[in-house]
């Protein structure tokens, strides 16, 4: 309470060294010090540009959404592009596909006392499509754009200085080429795939006294994917996604109620490894996925804001464990005539990753997540049509004594994240 209380906007006047009163030199040394490190707390404090280093969720097309997320043996088509590039061998001529999810969230956290503890409802529109064009029984390509995630939160003061929000996105351009290994070479069907990823990332923070959005993109990423299906009933995935560290920087903005020349920070989104498979077995079909996320090698963080007076560079600690993800889904199929209704649910779990040292208002809580889902789809010969409902809970509370030593941190007391969103796709195959 009393850190929050010494950085309020209301202490500081940053105007006042615009005076036409000439000071002495050292006096006017002394207040760019102070000035600089006023603005640095008020940049930071309190809806960090560098707050979570993570997506909520990877928003996956509907079809899979719907089975808890459990993706990694059963993707197929240009929609599993985002998750196993292998499963694009698995078109037989060529493929479009889109999608979209809309997501509703609130936060819980503890930014200061000056601030209400829960967020206004966080709403996110995220579009996605994709294509894939076999060339030969042995090679595929393939073009995909997905959100890789959000998060957000907007808090509102209750000393009467204005409300203040916060959100981030991420968007991946990923083409793919996938090898199909021939069936008179190994029994059953082999493939393997690999995307090259171009990362674009932002985050946006607004304040009574200002706003500043940083954006950057990254070209490093790539993730590499591989499935077999040994007999009919039963289909094996594994996938791999580099770790890639976006540089995001702004030239304009202001912020504390000075102009900021440039604003610069990164956004670290970790590797992925991802295994699973499906069985069908006459109408029912059952996926079973683990991930592992490399959190763990994220420890902080760095902003660094320049205005007319000086520069200030702000380090962050995070102190992130590495995660561990479980999703199973349940797909019942209902034959119509030629067609076919597909009815799902699944559920997912996700352990803790953030940590309860350094808690983040605007970020995900130091809880375990838990993704409870619904949908359904309809399929024809050449296209289909699916729908997701879902949830993601995750709640905890965090003692006084489990802080650590970190100003822009949260406070104790209750963390917490609900979303309910829902994702619909579409899909039409060419001969």
């Amino acid at each position: 309470s009393q850190r929050w209380q010494l950085f309020k906007p209301s202490r500081f006047c940053l105007g006042e060294f615009a005076w036409p009163v000439r000071p002495s030199a050292r006096i006017m040394t002394l207040r760019r010090l102070v000035s600089a490190g006023a603005f640095a707390a008020l940049v930071l404090l309190p809806g960090a540009a560098f707050a979570s280093e993570l997506d909520a969720a990877v928003v996956l097309p509907a079809r899979y959404a719907a089975l808890g997320g459990a993706a990694q043996g059963g993707a197929r088509g240009a929609a599993a592009l985002s998750i196993n590039p292998a499963g694009l061998g698995r078109i037989e001529a060529a493929e479009v596909h889109v999608g979209v999810a809309a997501e509703v969230s609130v936060s819980q956290g503890h930014p200061g006392a000056e601030w209400s503890g829960s967020s206004q409802p966080y709403f996110a529109l995220l579009p996605g499509a994709a294509a894939g064009l076999r060339l030969d029984p042995w090679l595929a390509v393939g073009l995909s754009v997905t959100p890789r995630g959000t998060l957000g939160a907007s808090y509102g003061s209750t000393t009467g200085s204005g409300p203040w929000s916060e959100s981030r996105f991420a968007y991946e351009l990923a083409p793919a080429i996938v090898l199909s290994v021939p069936r008179d070479v190994l029994d059953g069907e082999l493939t393997f795939g690999a995307a090259y990823r171009l990362t674009f990332a932002g985050v946006e923070l607004a304040r009574p006294d200002g706003a500043l959005s940083l954006t950057g993109v990254d070209a490093t990423g790539v993730r590499l994917g591989a499935q077999y299906q040994p007999v009919p009933e039963l289909r094996l995935g594994v996938a791999w996604s580099s770790a890639v560290s976006v540089g995001q920087g702004a030239s304009s903005g202001t912020y504390a109620g000075q102009a900021v020349q440039s604003a610069a920070t990164s956004r670290a989104i970790p590797q992925l490894l991802s295994a699973g498979g499906r069985i069908d077995i006459d109408r029912f079909g059952l996926g079973l996925d683990y991930e592992f996320a490399g959190t763990g090698d994220l420890d902080r963080s760095e902003l660094t804001v320049t205005t007319a007076a000086s520069e200030a560079t702000w380090v962050r600690p995070l102190g992130y464990r590495y995660g561990h993800r479980l999703r199973a889904g349940l797909e019942y199929r209902l034959p119509l005539g030629a067609d076919e209704l597909a009815m799902r649910v699944g559920y997912g779990f996700g352990s803790a990753v953030t940590s309860a040292s350094f808690p983040e208002p605007a970020g995900l809580p130091p809880a375990a997540a838990h993704t409870p889902t619904l949908g359904a789809g309809y399929r024809e010969r050449y296209w289909e049509c699916n729908l997701a409902v879902y949830g993601r809970f995750g709640s905890t509370r965090v003692d006084a004594e489990q802080l650590g030593s970190c100003s822009t941190c949260g406070g104790a007391g209750e963390y917490g994240i609900a979303t309910v969103g829902t994702a619909l796709d579409f899909s039409m195959a060419f001969e």
